[in-house]
C-alpha cells in the first residue's frame, strides 16, 4: 500500500508569542491499520467503530528520528462529551488522549525511539470517535 503521508513545515507558538519551528508528518486513515471492530470507511473519509472495546488502528513505522520527544496528534470527530482514545508507543501505555470538542485535534508528547521502527496504537472503548488524520511534530 502506498502511503499518503505529507510532511509540512509548522510552527508552534508558546505563550510569550516565540515561535517554535517544527515538523509534522501527516497521516490520512487509508494509511491506518485498523483491528477488532475498527474500520476504514471510505465513504466518510475516517477511521470508525472505535466505540468497541479494544477496537483501534496502527500507524505505520513512525520514524523517531534521532530519539526524544515527539508530539502525536489525532484530527477527530465525535458527538460525545467524554470520549478519549488510548496511546500505546513502543509498547508503553502512554495514557488518554482526551476528544472533548465536537470535532478538533488531541494530542500528547511522548518519547520515540530513533529510527523508523516506532510502533504507535490508538484503541478506543471509550466513546465514538472517528479519526480523519493523525501525525506526529518533532521540535525542530
Amino acid at each position: 500500500m502506498g502511503s499518503n503521508n505529507t510532511g509540512a513545515l509548522s510552527y508552534e507558538w508558546k505563550a510569550d508569542g516565540e515561535t517554535i519551528p517544527s515538523f509534522a508528518v501527516k497521516y490520512k486513515p487509508a494509511d491506518f491499520t485498523p483491528f477488532d471492530g475498527a474500520e476504514f470507511s471510505k465513504d466518510a473519509g475516517c477511521i470508525a467503530g472505535l466505540e468497541r472495546a479494544n477496537a483501534g488502528f496502527s500507524l505505520p513505522g513512525i520514524d523517531g528520528r534521532d530519539g526524544g520527544r515527539a508530539t502525536i496528534w489525532v484530527k477527530y470527530i465525535t458527538t460525545e462529551r467524554w470520549a478519549k482514545l488510548r496511546l500505546n508507543v513502543n509498547g508503553r501505555d502512554e495514557s488518554f488522549i482526551n476528544c472533548l470538542a465536537p470535532e478538533g485535534v488531541a494530542c500528547l508528547t511522548v518519547r520515540l525511539n530513533p529510527g523508523r521502527g516506532n510502533k504507535v496504537i490508538l484503541t478506543g472503548g471509550e466513546g465514538d470517535v472517528r479519526v480523519t488524520e493523525a501525525g506526529v511534530s518533532y521540535q525542530l
